[in-house]
């Protein structure tokens, strides 16, 4: 069974790939304006890498009114159940 601890903790790898940085430090409060190279190419490369670590597939509806890495991580774990 997953907790959001441990959704954070895998979302910081795939963070950490994705803007190939190895020193990204990801919180629940990490928005798209924490992180500059964040834009729309490097999201869909997120949501892709994200749907495959976590084997699940997003509702691009309820993606869009996410807010921070703590409401994706409450997401991906309601996906999960």
């Amino acid at each position: 069974f997953m907790e959001v601890k441990d959704i954070l903790q895998k979302l910081s790898i795939i963070f950490k790939q994705v803007f190939q940085n190895n020193e990204l430090e990801i919180t629940y409060e990490t928005t798209t304006h924490d992180i500059t190279e964040w834009d729309s190419f490097s999201n869909i490369e997120l949501i892709l890498n994200i749907e495959n670590a976590f084997d699940i597939k997003f509702d691009l509806r309820e993606l869009s009114s996410i807010k921070n890495v703590g409401e994706l991580s409450e997401y991906i774990l309601s996906r999960k159940i």
